[in-house]
């Protein structure tokens, strides 16, 4: 079973292996290439297959860019530092970023969550503090989001 689905990826030309790959979502050059070279692919078959999606446009780096930032930010969940890291990963990179303001009410809307499902947050700053840095939030956003919500080790 396995045998045949590496002869049957081997059939297929790089150009129609990066077309599967996109049927299941979005994909940047950086990931295809990578892909595509896990796979085996010569560089040059490679290079060809992405210039041609280019071509076609069925790969945008900035249009896929501007979708992943407008996702991250609709979700209200993370802040700018976790945002851009995600799309580095991704191999993209974008110039916008969250304002101080949609950083604070996001992460206000998830402290004021959690602190209904642990009470206990309430008096544990390290760890209020925590849960928001691990989402990418900036030092400022953290410290007036616990500073508004009054927690503290006390």
């Amino acid at each position: 079973m396995l045998l045949q689905k590496i002869k049957m990826q081997k059939s297929k030309t790089a150009y129609e292996a990066a077309l599967h790959l996109l049927k299941y979502r979005g994909q940047s050059t950086y990931e295809l290439r990578k892909k595509l070279k896990d796979r085996e692919y010569p560089l040059r078959e490679i290079e060809e297959a992405l210039s041609k999606l280019l071509h076609y446009g069925y790969v945008n780096d900035l249009d896929l860019a501007e979708d992943l930032f407008n996702l991250y930010k609709s979700k209200n969940a993370y802040g700018d530092v976790y945002i851009h890291k995600k799309m580095k990963l991704r191999g993209l990179s974008i110039d916008r970023h969250l304002t101080f303001d949609e950083e604070y009410a996001a992460a206000l809307i998830i402290m004021k969550n959690k602190v209904k499902v642990l009470p206990a947050l309430k008096h544990n700053y390290r760890r209020a503090a925590g849960i928001l840095y691990r989402r990418g939030f900036q030092g400022s956003v953290i410290t007036s989001v616990l500073q508004n919500l009054r927690i503290s080790d006390f």
